[in-house]
Order: structure tokens, then sequence, then C-alpha cells
């Protein structure tokens, strides 16, 4: 959506990021493709990959698996869709 969004302020002449920031979600090698490079999430999907994967496992080995809720850490990858942050006093 994000990438699709930086086509059309192209075409409506709107600077990026002149004028707007955009960011995306799941940085992946997509956002090295688009005019400007977009600024993206990254989540830490080998991670979740693993994890979801070995409680997977644990349910088909009729271990007992709780409810739980987990949370994997992400990343900003700052390319050039996004202006620097400016400090107002």
């Amino acid at each position: 959506m994000a990438g699709r969004l930086l086509q059309r302020l192209t075409e409506a002449n709107v600077a990026v990021p002149d004028r707007l920031s955009v960011v995306g979600f799941d940085s992946t090698q997509f956002c090295e493709t688009t005019t400007p490079r977009l600024t993206a999430v990254r989540q830490p999907i080998r991670e979740m990959g693993a994890f979801a994967a070995q409680a997977l496992l644990d349910l088909i080995d009729n271990q007992k698996v709780g409810l739980c809720s987990t949370v994997f850490p992400c990343t900003l990858d700052v390319r050039g869709s996004t202006a620097p942050h400016l400090a107002f006093d």
C-alpha cells in the first residue's frame, strides 16, 4: 500500500519527503525499488516463524501449551521516503 501511495503522490506532484513522509510495513527488497526508496518497519520474520513452528511442534507432541502473548521487537529501516525529524522548542 505504501508503494502505491508513493506512486499516487508522484502523480499528484506531492514531493516526498519534502511535503509528506511515507512509512511502510514489512521492510522487504521491494522497498529498495520504489522512488524514493521506502522507509519501513522491519519485523523479525525468522524469529517469529521459529517461535510459531516450535509452538506447533509442541501441540503435535501433545505438550501443554498455555495461552501466551509474545512481543517481538521491530526496527525501522530509514530510507528516502521520510524527512529528518524536526525538533521544536
